[in-house]
């Protein structure tokens, strides 16, 4: 529904402020081994730890965890696709691998 909905975009925009408070909080610079980009939207994202794009795919997959009906290949999905996105983080030399 509509409210679900703006529930779920809220939540993530909340996930989006948590990952940028604590990337000033911990101030990881990116991995030096792989060309950065020069160009950042919010200021938090020089840093590396943690991965947004990793916590916000765990934090979606939890969520639809609780509205897919349950059977052993959503599960797997939801599990791989998290996994995945950090995987293709570090891949691209955008994080260390326990970021």
């Amino acid at each position: 529904t509509v409210v679900e909905g703006w529930e779920l975009f809220a939540d993530v925009c909340m996930v989006a402020a948590v990952e940028q408070c604590l990337k000033f909080v911990f101030r990881r610079q990116r991995p030096s081994y792989a060309k950065q980009g020069t160009f950042f939207c919010l200021p938090g994202e020089w840093y590396s730890f943690p991965s947004g794009h990793t916590q916000r795919a765990a934090f979606i997959s939890r969520r639809l965890h609780y509205h897919l009906p349950w059977s052993s290949q959503s599960m797997f999905f939801l599990l791989l696709w998290p996994i995945l996105v950090a995987w293709s983080r570090v891949a691209k030399g955008r994080h260390f691998p326990l970021d």
